[in-house]
């Protein structure tokens, strides 16, 4: 899978992120762009923003909401026939990523493909609240587990797995082709609400993942958590 166009989303003034995709992008064989990503004071007047299980400010999912849908309108000027790649700017990636072939022959239907998802289960714990337990036994609470990728899937189709996981993760996203970008942006026009964009393309769309070793977000550090400044809302 050759992509037609490479593009990354960064905020103007993250220039440590920036030098960081610089240099992992030096190598790689297909044009690559910067996108602006979108800075937000407030959400636009009719515009709703629905937050799931996330510590994410809501300006921030309408801001990377946004980046994105730019991004998307940027590659419809660029995609002829082979796919577009869209990188978060807290991406890492292997040194050998542009020589490794992703084969998407097996799943014919797919629209959108998520590199290395992380995925959250629920797991029970036999903690008693307070210490004390019903009719004897312990009362069960759910904690959640750190994110883990799970290893050696792939691709698999995602929103059958959502019944189960909570699945996160849009560092490195391919679009099939031009088609599916311009269904995916009507699709965001028309929806008038911010969405974590991981649930949104996931829900909505055959989204597939495929784990590759070395794929992951970069610890930057996020500063757009609920308790942080909204009027800074990076991309990653």
């Amino acid at each position: 899978m050759q992509p037609d166009q490479v593009a990354y989303i960064n905020l103007e003034h993250r220039t440590d992120r920036r030098a960081f995709m610089e240099k992992q992008l030096a190598g790689c064989p297909w044009p690559v762009s910067r996108i602006d990503a979108v800075k937000l004071q407030q959400v636009e007047e009719g515009y709703s923003v629905f937050r799931e299980d996330t510590d994410t400010a809501p300006i921030a999912i309408a801001a990377i909401f946004q980046s994105h849908m730019k991004a998307l309108e940027f590659g419809l000027t660029t995609v002829k026939d082979g796919p577009f790649l869209l990188l978060e700017d807290d991406c890492a990636l292997p040194s050998r990523y542009w020589k490794r072939h992703i084969d998407m022959s097996s799943t014919p239907d797919w629209q959108i493909l998520m590199v290395s998802t992380r995925f959250k289960k629920p797991e029970l714990s036999s903690e008693t609240k307070s210490g004390f337990s019903f009719f004897g036994k312990p009362i069960f609470r759910k904690k959640k587990r750190k994110l883990q990728p799970i290893k050696g899937l792939g691709p698999v189709l995602l929103k059958p797995m959502t019944a189960e996981y909570t699945i996160t993760g849009t560092h490195c996203v391919y679009f099939k082709n031009a088609e599916t970008m311009r269904l995916v942006l009507d699709h965001m026009n028309a929806v008038r609400q911010f969405v974590d964009v991981d649930s949104y393309y996931i829900s909505n769309f055959k989204t597939y993942g495929l784990r590759i070793s070395g794929v992951r977000g970069e610890g930057f550090g996020s500063d757009n958590r609920v308790e942080t400044d909204t009027s800074d809302t990076p991309t990653g």
